[in-house]
């Protein structure tokens, strides 16, 4: 499992918000690009302090904090905010929709940080819930199988490394679980 999580899916919410939420949004999201993630978290969470409960943007601001919380490995309160996101994009049909991508790599961020703050066993649903969403995202086949190996589920684990190189062969990551797993 990597320890540290870079990437995060940045999304221009098009549900209706306050015009200054999404200046807040944008702000943070500038920030979080210039990898200040300690300050991601003090700009999320004043944002959502003064977001109202309805707030379209709430879902977003979210997101912004536990990628930052990932990134600072704050594995629970990651896992916190990402609920509190998948929430949100979950319980808008319109929201999921529009946002299916965001889902599915919620789903996969999510797991990553079950990972590591409570173990491999509860981040499995969440990647496979990423992967019903996207069954041929190599990463998430990686990093389901570095679970599956943790968890003395060799088999799995190479069938997650060979379907992940399947689809993408320069996988590091699969090669090596791969490699490990021979």
């Amino acid at each position: 499992m990597r320890s540290g999580f870079a990437a995060v899916a940045i999304v221009l919410v098009t549900a209706p918000c306050r015009a200054s939420g999404m200046d807040d949004y944008n702000q943070i999201a500038e920030v979080y690009r210039a990898h200040d993630f300690a300050q991601v978290v003090a700009l999320s969470t004043q944002a959502l302090a003064t977001a109202p409960p309805d707030d379209a943007l709430r879902g977003g601001f979210h997101h912004l904090r536990g990628a930052a919380e990932m990134n600072l490995q704050r594995w629970p309160e990651a896992v916190a905010d990402l609920d509190q996101s998948l929430a949100a994009l979950e319980g808008s049909d319109d929201l999921k929709v529009k946002f299916a991508d965001v889902v599915t790599g919620l789903y996969w961020e999510r797991g990553l940080a079950k990972a590591h703050a409570t173990g491999c066993g509860d981040a499995l649903a969440d990647y496979n819930a990423s992967l019903a969403r996207d069954p041929k995202n190599a990463q998430v086949l990686t990093d389901r199988g570095v679970c599956y190996d943790v968890l003395g589920r060799q088999e799995d684990a190479r069938a997650d490394a060979a379907a992940a190189l399947m689809l993408d062969p320069g996988n590091e990551d699969a090669q090596h679980l791969r490699d490990r797993l021979k």
